[in-house]
């Protein structure tokens, strides 16, 4: 693959102060709808050929919304945080307030119980990054936050404990194209809702 789309999932009905995490699969909202089928026309015009999706519902339908022919890969599946699905981050410190400071001092290494680390999740994903490395053109991959900044780490050598520096909105998408043997970043969080398509 030459060029790297990748485009984190549209909105979702989930209710704010929730770590949805990935195991939960909340379908998107109305206007997540609409904005994934805005997405379609931002994708075309950066030249979108073949596409993979997280098998989550709310990457689906986004992939489906914006008109995409897309394979299904598991290894793109959001970040497992395993317990603490689906609990807000107040509930989690008051559960496990030890695992929960550990965690916010070491994000790349410390697995929430029975979930992963962004370090797991960065083994996952370029795993799965290393088996499309064979497709031509431009690659449209309809994922989530975690998985899209495990990418940025995995491609652009980022730090996995500064998840978040690099902002990306729902429908957002990161451009990465090869040049000279390895990925740089082109274009960072576009978005239907500003890029006039």
């Amino acid at each position: 693959m030459d060029r790297l789309l990748l485009v984190r999932h549209g909105e979702t009905g989930a209710p704010r102060g929730i770590m949805l995490g990935g195991r939960t699969d909340v379908p998107l909202s109305e206007e997540g709808e609409r904005m994934s089928r805005a997405l379609g026309g931002l994708l075309r015009s950066l030249g979108a050929g073949s596409a993979v999706s997280s098998p989550m519902v709310r990457c689906t339908a986004t992939a489906r919304l914006a008109g995409l022919d897309f394979l299904v890969e598991e290894a793109f599946r959001e970040l497992d945080l395993g317990l603490w699905d689906g609990l807000s981050k107040a509930e989690v410190q008051a559960r496990w307030p030890m695992e929960f400071k550990l965690r916010g001092e070491d994000l790349a290494g410390v697995r929430p119980p029975g979930g992963e680390s962004f370090q797991d999740l960065l083994g996952r994903v370029m795993g799965g990054i290393q088996a499309l490395e064979g497709l031509g053109g431009t690659l449209a991959l309809v994922a989530h936050r975690g998985v899209c900044w495990a990418v940025l780490c995995g491609l652009l050598g980022f730090p996995l404990g500064l998840y978040g520096a690099v902002e990306q909105d729902h429908c957002g998408v990161h451009v990465l194209v090869r040049r000279g043997g390895r990925f740089v970043l082109e274009r960072s969080n576009l978005s239907p809702r500003w890029s006039g398509v």
